[in-house]
């Protein structure tokens, strides 16, 4: 009976470690953005019309609250948050604000150029 209660005791310890490690649920902002073209006062532009690679700048955002922007070959490590449909990032100094698009694209604004980035 003694060793019962000890395997018992035990497999709990482990599902409650396993459990812990988890991660918890998978945001669905998670993932690699690459980006898709910019848009300026109702004006579209894709990257074909600027020349431009979609691996010209590139977001990873991750589950737990970081994220890496790569522009030009920099990387530039950032962490996020998400309150009300909008995406904050900042590098501890400066901050950039995001929203989802109706069409799933996030979409950056910098002094009224937005950029977009569309889900890999």
């Amino acid at each position: 009976m003694k060793k019962l209660a000890i395997a018992i005791c035990t497999l709990a310890v482990a599902l409650c470690a396993l459990t812990a490690c988890g991660g918890g649920a998978e945001s669905p902002y998670a993932g690699t953005w690459k980006l898709d073209g910019f848009a300026m006062e109702g004006l579209e532009m894709t990257l074909e019309d600027l020349e431009m690679s979609a691996d010209d700048a590139v977001i990873v955002i991750n589950s737990d609250g970081t994220a890496e922007m790569t522009m030009d070959g920099d990387t530039y490590p950032l962490t996020w948050t998400e309150a009300d449909g909008i995406l904050s990032f900042t590098d501890g100094t400066d901050t950039l604000n995001a929203t989802i698009l109706d069409d799933g694209r996030l979409s950056i604004d910098i002094e009224g150029l937005a950029m977009l980035f569309a889900k890999a």
